[in-house]
């Protein structure tokens, strides 16, 4: 019987049909074709295109990189195979093609592992510019496919990566002109959020067990990123992380093998942290972590006694090269050494060790050190006259290496500058080596050239050790000119930095060199202190010198400089939030969370990567920097309009000795003479002295006493936070080194017992006076008055904007050319008389407390100078028919000796 649909399938046959029929229980297969998978058809898996797509008349879209299998971390620090950095000639070379890590297999066509063009620029620039450059010494070419093949499988490397190269455009642009901040800025914002997601990806395998090369490759990255945009704490903070995970797998796999004496098998990565470690020492805050350096323990007595008596290559010699640093370490690491001040560099901090132990083992350093020189000269004469000129480049930084570990040697033990003398014709080889290294790191005839960057010490701390051992004055002013000239960031150390450094000790000491042109050894300063501010960029600079031949007592003289290189302005870009460093440990090396603080820091949250437009990009656009910067800058207004405080940079003397010298009036030992009584008072109290010229300044025809006006004026702009300037004339001498202006007179209760109240300003019937209730806080000028009116010989003004206006009303061209009398000190007195906000602010004080004269020409009691005074003042004797220098002869060895005696 047929159905009503005319169907002739039973009704049996019907319920079949409706049941599913179970597929097959086969593996799922995902490593099909991109196409193929969109498509949802099985894909034949041909290389390099599928035959179902091109049967279909379609493009293939390659295959997806396989994801690496989970795997239990190893100890091994590259993969099988891994063969390497090949020492060759210095700097990339295309020979070194051949010398790759693994081979790269590359499938075309492939899926771009970059979201915009403007990601892959970047790696781009990285792999063919900033990788060659970072390690100049190392086989760059490996180092590229080393991190290269890391980016392919690690995100936040390849994200660091495409960081760098964006910072590496920044810096080319920094020294661009002005149409360029734009895109300079544009860079330096890219580097910043591409860091962010670095940072991201770290964080989320942080708690995860690390592979040591991930892991030590992440140190690397973030050290670089930090260090180049002049971060020194974070970038020291990745370095000692890494000293520690090698330490760590060191003490886990039992191997007591000396760093420079393992296999290249095992050794790779360990070398660029070791080519580190000097720089960590340099500017470690204590030794804490150094007693468990990873670079300074095992056997190296054994190491050191298979070196050949003569090197066949560079590449057999470099080890041993790096040895002779490593061992200065271990003893820096385990000695006593003389108390250091902070960010001291150890070569000074260390300085003048007599402990016998120390002392036999820097002669042994000694000896190893003289033994690879003779080993070495042979083969660098071959270098020189045989191979190309990388090569002797290469042999020339393998002798400054060497050096500057065998001079650093030698300043353990010292106790006496002069005995450096002995070094100058081997600091004159060097920093001429040095010099034909950077040129060779920069051809071509641009000047300046451009900021580089390199994880290695290459020059920077060879030229800072000489910079402040040499004292001869041609080697040091090159020295100096060539860290100021090449502006160059090698790790932790910038080289402009460590110019000015080096310029600051050589002003130091040579305001005392001889007739001769020899420093004198009492002069000589044995190291130098630093404290930087990178928020105002600036940096304190402090030293220690004696105060005379005749004395050991030492005093502290600071410099506050600025901070002006390539990665300080770097750092000025960087929007205000909070440090994006962040170390990377899992949870078996979680005790080093103390070094960076990954748990202990508040970082930005960076962006989701699949997000059209993510939360950070949204921080740093600029309209949104210039709302937020305005905003801490009302707040911090608003702070200090509250607390009536300021910031004062640590260090900043407090007074400011003034002296106008007028060069063509007067003798130079006269001028010698005036100067070295401000210096030697100015060291003991920790003042500053500053000395310009009355030609310095455009009188417009007016007297040479007016100078001392606009010089004031420059005093507190050359010292913007001091709190006083003492104008002294140069007429005059210090006599009681142990007076101080802040207690001798501006204490605000001395002050109000000195002033002398109701006081006619022009002696003696002036009708307008002293005021006779000021406060101590409220006085702003404190002058002396002789018989005449009054003295501005000697006159203290304290900082502030009453301080700006009484300069600027005082040198008003009104003034200057009205015909006074007496030029500067009628129209002093003018304005005090006719301008109740300069009288509210002055108080007059007995002569004798600030500017007593001498009596034998000037017929004053109450001012006359007697034993035990402040200061000593030879009034007029710049007129007709006087000898200043006559007069201040007796004085002058008076003084000395007073100085001398306290």
């Amino acid at each position: 019987m047929e159905n009503s649909s005319g169907s002739s399938e039973s009704p049996t046959e019907l319920k079949t049909r409706g049941r599913a029929i179970p597929r097959r229980g086969l593996p799922k297969v995902k490593s099909g074709c991109v196409t193929c998978k969109e498509r949802r058809v099985k894909c034949g898996e041909e290389k390099p295109e599928c035959h179902r797509c091109i049967k279909f008349g379609i493009d293939c879209a390659g295959y997806r990189p396989r994801k690496p299998k989970a795997t239990r971390a190893k100890n091994e620090l590259a993969p099988r195979g891994f063969t390497g950095f090949q020492y060759g000639e210095f700097g990339p070379s295309a020979k070194y093609m051949k010398n790759v890590l693994l081979p790269v297999v590359s499938t075309a066509p492939s899926v771009s592992f970059f979201k915009n063009q403007e990601e892959s620029d970047y790696f781009k620039i990285f792999s063919t510019k900033t990788a060659m450059e970072i390690l100049p010494l190392f086989a760059s070419e490996s180092f590229r496919r080393l991190m290269l093949q890391a980016s392919e499988s690690d995100l936040s490397i390849r994200h660091a990566v495409i960081a760098l190269g964006a910072l590496d455009k920044t810096s080319q642009l920094v020294s661009k002109s002005e149409k360029e901040k734009e895109s300079l800025r544009k860079h330096h914002e890219r580097a910043l959020q591409q860091y962010a997601i670095a940072l991201k990806h770290m964080r989320e395998h942080a708690d995860k067990k690390p592979d040591l090369r991930i892991a030590l490759l992440h140190c690397l990255v973030t050290l670089c990123f930090e260090a180049w945009s002049g971060n020194q704490i974070q970038a020291m903070g990745q370095i000692q992380l890494g000293f520690r995970l090698i330490q760590a797998w060191k003490e886990e796999s039992g191997n007591d093998t000396p760093l420079a004496a393992m296999s290249t098998h095992d050794s790779d990565l360990f070398r660029i942290f070791g080519r580190l470690d000097v720089q960590a020492m340099s500017l470690a805050k204590d030794s804490f972590w150094l007693k468990e350096h990873p670079f300074v323990d095992g056997d190296m007595n054994s190491f050191w006694a298979q070196m050949p008596s003569t090197f066949t290559s560079l590449e057999a010699a470099e080890p041993y090269t790096d040895g002779l640093s490593r061992r200065t370490m271990h003893i820096l690491s385990r000695g006593t050494g003389r108390p250091k001040n902070k960010h001291v560099f150890p070569v000074n901090g260390w300085w003048g060790d007599k402990t016998p132990s120390v002392m036999a083992t820097q002669q042994e350093l000694l000896k190893d050190g003289r033994r690879w020189f003779s080993a070495f000269k042979s083969l660098y004469q071959k270098v020189c006259e045989k191979e190309s000129p990388e090569r002797v480049i290469y042999a020339k930084t393998l002798v400054v290496f060497a050096r500057t570990g065998h001079h650093g040697t030698y300043i353990l033990c010292c106790d006496d500058e002069m005995e450096y003398d002995q070094f100058t014709d081997s600091y004159r080889e060097t920093v001429d080596y040095c010099e034909d290294i950077l040129r060779a790191m920069e051809p071509g005839e641009k000047w300046p050239p451009d900021p580089k960057f390199s994880f290695d010490s290459i020059v920077v701390i060879p030229l800072y050790i000489i910079s402040h051992k040499c004292r001869n004055p041609v080697v040091r002013r090159k020295c100096i000119s060539l860290l100021l000239g090449y502006s160059r960031r090698e790790g932790v150390w910038d080289s402009i930095f460590a110019g000015k450094m080096g310029q600051w000790a050589m002003e130091v000491e040579e305001d005392f060199i001889g007739e001769d042109g020899v420093i004198p050894g009492w002069a000589r300063i044995y190291g130098m202190g630093f404290e930087k501010d990178i928020a105002d960029r600036q940096a304190i600079l402090t030293c220690q010198q004696r105060i005379s031949p005749f004395s050991n007592e030492e005093i502290t003289r600071r410099k506050v400089i600025t901070c002006d290189s390539t990665t300080d302005l770097l750092q000025a870009l960087r929007p205000p939030i909070a440090s994006l460093a962040l170390p990377i440990a899992g949870p078996r090396f979680a005790s080093f969370d103390g070094l960076g603080g990954a748990r202990k820091r508040k970082a930005i949250e960076p962006p989701q990567e699949d997000a059209p437009r993510d939360a950070l990009e949204e921080i740093l656009e600029p309209p949104t920097i210039l709302a937020f910067a305005a905003a801490v800058g009302i707040i911090i207004w608003i702070l200090s309009a509250v607390t009536g405080r300021e910031h004062i940079p640590s260090g900043t003397p407090p007074v400011v000795i003034l002296t106008v010298l007028d060069e063509e009036s007067y003798s130079k030992e006269y001028i010698k003479n005036v100067k070295e009584n401000r210096i030697e008072y100015a060291r003991k109290h920790g003042y500053a002295t500053f000395f310009p010229k009355v030609k310095d300044y455009d009188l417009n025809g007016a007297p040479p006493s007016w100078a001392r006006v606009p010089a004031a004026r420059h005093a507190f702009t050359k010292f913007p936070f001091s709190t006083y300037v003492w104008y002294l004339d140069q007429n005059s001498f210090i006599m009681n080194p142990e007076l101080t202006v802040e207690t001798h007179i501006m204490d605000k209760k001395r002050i109000e017992s000195l002033t002398i109240k109701d006081q006619p300003i022009v002696p003696p019937d002036s009708v307008i006076k002293t005021w006779p209730h000021l406060k101590g806080e409220n006085v702003e000028l404190v002058l002396t008055q002789d018989k005449e009116g009054l003295a501005q010989g000697s006159f203290i003004v304290k900082r502030g904007e009453w301080s700006k206006f009484f300069l600027d009303t005082w040198f008003d061209p009104l003034y200057r050319s009205y015909n006074f009398q007496r030029a500067d000190t009628h129209a002093l007195e003018h304005i005090v008389q006719w301008h109740p906000t300069i009288l509210s602010k002055l108080v007059l004080v007995p002569q004798r407390i600030l500017n007593a004269y001498a009596k034998d020409h000037y017929d004053v009691e109450s001012g006359a100078y007697k034993d035990g005074d402040f200061v000593i003042r030879f009034a007029g004797c710049d007129q007709q028919g006087r000898d200043c220098a006559k007069e201040a002869d007796p004085f002058s060895k008076q003084w000395r000796t007073l100085f001398n005696a306290r």
